[in-house]
């Protein structure tokens, strides 16, 4: 049993758990901490239940989200693996730098690269070197608080180029216009070579 609220629970309720719960998406960590005088085992079988049946969404395996919460998708590729920056095509397309819309949501990281197929869609994260996890900046999902990343323009073209390994950009269909030279520039410094020359060749 534990204490919530001066009232004694001996099960775990859906109710139960959307009142403790106080993310829009969450992992088992948290409910056996918040259900701390149930038996894991029972928190298990009781979550596998709610997955069944459609009261909760399983993103992976151990992280969870309420069905009835709007949660912005690029909230879910950060909060699906971490550390990661939303960047090439799926970034690309967002800040309208080309006009192809990805029909996986494409993700950056340090680690081993994965792909992940949810209820709220596919998103792939692509491994880059740790020199290079830079260039993002941190944004909040207005609905569910949820914070995550996204590659500047300049920083996801240069991602594109690099882990796609683009030697001609002729098949890109690229704002040129609506980047920041400047910055696209500086941040090719820290590339190799190759796409610091494929990139001043279009500028």
């Amino acid at each position: 049993q534990i204490i919530y609220k001066n009232v004694y629970l001996i099960q775990m309720t859906i109710k139960e758990l959307h009142n403790l719960v106080v993310t829009s998406i969450f992992n088992t960590t948290q409910v056996k901490s918040l259900f701390s005088g149930l038996s894991q085992s029972h928190i298990l079988i009781q979550l596998n239940r709610w997955v069944k049946n459609g009261t909760i969404i399983r993103l992976r395996r151990g992280l969870y989200m309420f069905p009835d919460i709007n949660i912005n998708e690029y909230a879910v590729a950060s909060a699906l693996y971490n550390p990661s920056y939303i960047s090439l095509e799926s970034a690309l397309n967002h800040q309208g730098i080309i006009p192809d819309i990805p029909n996986t949501l494409t993700s950056v990281c340090t680690t081993t690269p994965r792909n992940f197929t949810t209820p709220m869609g596919k998103f792939a994260y692509s491994r880059i070197k740790t020199s290079l996890f830079f260039g993002y900046t941190l944004e909040t999902d207005t609905q569910s608080k949820l914070p995550y990343s996204i590659a500047y323009p300049e920083k996801a073209l240069l991602d594109l180029i690099y882990i796609r390994n683009y030697h001609k950009l002729t098949d890109l269909r690229v704002s040129w216009e609506s980047l920041d030279m400047t910055r696209l520039k500086k941040y090719a410094k820290i590339y190799p070579r190759w796409v610091r020359q494929l990139v001043e060749s279009y500028v």
